[in-house]
């Protein structure tokens, strides 16, 4: 291990290159957002506007962090060989390439093209996966974390295998299926991925020791629960939804059990201060999980405008400021690990947590939060401001929000540049 460790930092981790991009992505994801929700509340939902704002949303944005974060999760977390800088350079391109020709598929509404960048990303995603898996098999630290991190990842798999095989309106392709894929999705490997590295991230960076939490048995009721909502479109029974009944009572009681632990985990912590950033990722994980519990109770009742509302919140209040905030911790603990590990000038490195600039990534959280705020009202009782405001509120918002993606990543730049030009190592 240590000389993978030595030929680690000879680069910065390509960790720090998706994160930018992802976080790039979801300020583009913003901009347009004003737009997609109006013909959501007008029940335009079959739009190639729409479809493609989802999948820049969640693959752009989303996956991309997720991809990077899995670069280094698997390698620093359990111990683990990491992985050649050689697989990032040609995964990122052809992640982003197939993306951009799903996102012109559906702009055009031609979902031939849409199944060939879905195929592309299937194929390259699961190349990196099997990447991946090399250095997963050869941890040292297999914790129950690292034995529950495939079940999202299968889910990634199929979630991906059902687009393409509806992109290409192969039999089978309706409604049902839709809606299994976006269960699969959205709960299985969002909500179920989030749940799972939040017993790892969690702990590790609040310290937290000789804690109780049960992951096992919050994942068992979680993607037990889903499974069974997800199945629920192909019941034969719809007078008698015992499988969708069931499955929401699983995925409660996993919800409830994970914030029970996740309570535990800060209760346990070693550290009294909880950074910024942090706060922000415990925050948002929060939410994130309440947001589920609300989609599912939606379903329940048949309300699609509760369940936009909880969708809105699962995304825009949950998982990207989560993103955002595990940002301000992994980059600047990779670029310390670059520029100032067995450095001569180690001495005079910074502070891990004192590395993002704190005024600006405050303040581009502060106006993030407005600008969600503002946005959800916006969503809800636009039918009450005057017709001739909606054009400028809606610009204004989408500036406030784009902003925040703009100065958070300028302030992620900045942390690549401390210390200048790293020293050649005696």
């Amino acid at each position: 291990m240590n000389q993978h460790a030595e030929i680690r930092k000879k680069h910065i981790s390509p960790t720090v290159w998706y994160l930018l991009v992802a976080l790039a992505a979801g300020g583009s994801a913003w901009c347009g957002l004003f737009y997609i929700l109006v013909q959501l509340e007008h029940g335009v939902f079959w739009s190639g506007a729409v479809f493609a704002w989802v999948h820049l949303a969640i693959l752009g944005a989303l996956l991309t962090g997720a991809f990077g974060v899995m670069f280094q999760l698997i390698p620093i977390a359990f111990q683990a060989p990491p992985l050649a800088k050689k697989v990032a350079l040609w995964h990122l391109p052809l992640h982003l390439i197939s993306i951009s020709v799903m996102i012109d598929g559906f702009l055009r509404m031609h979902f031939y093209l849409v199944g060939v960048g879905g195929s592309l990303l299937f194929i390259v995603t699961l190349y990196y996966l099997f990447q991946v898996y090399q250095s997963y098999k050869r941890a040292n630290n297999k914790t129950i974390v690292h034995r529950r991190l495939w079940v999202p990842m299968l889910g990634l798999a199929l979630v991906m295998g059902i687009g393409i095989w509806q992109a290409f309106a192969l039999p089978g392709t309706g409604l049902s299926l839709l809606f299994f894929h976006i269960m699969i999705g959205v709960f299985w490997f969002w909500g179920g991925l989030v749940l799972v590295i939040s017993y790892k991230f969690i702990p590790m960076f609040v310290l937290s020791h000789g804690y109780y939490a049960n992951l096992k048995l919050t994942s068992g009721l979680y993607f037990s629960g889903i499974l069974l909502i997800a199945l629920s479109s192909y019941w034969p029974f719809p007078h008698a939804p015992l499988m969708s009944l069931l499955g929401t009572v699983f995925t409660l009681g996993g919800v409830i059990i994970f914030l029970q632990d996740i309570r535990r985990i800060i209760s346990a912590r070693k550290r009294k201060r909880i950074v910024f950033p942090l706060k922000i990722s415990i925050i948002s994980t929060i939410i994130l999980e309440l947001s589920i519990a609300i989609i599912l109770f939606s379903v329940l009742i048949h309300s699609l405008h509760l369940a936009m509302i909880a969708a809105y919140l699962f995304y825009f209040a949950g998982i990207v400021p989560l993103l955002m905030g595990y940002s301000q911790k992994i980059i600047p603990f990779l670029y310390y690990e670059y520029r100032y590990s067995h450095a001569p000038d180690r001495k005079n490195a910074p502070l891990i947590d004192e590395m993002v600039p704190n005024l600006p990534a405050r303040f581009a959280i502060m106006i993030y939060a407005i600008s969600v705020v503002f946005g959800l009202l916006l969503f809800n009782f636009y039918h009450m401001i005057p017709l001739f405001m909606l054009p400028t509120l809606s610009i204004l918002l989408s500036a406030l929000g784009a902003a925040a993606f703009l100065l958070l990543l300028v302030s992620l730049i900045y942390v690549l540049q401390i210390g200048g030009k790293r020293p050649t190592e005696e």
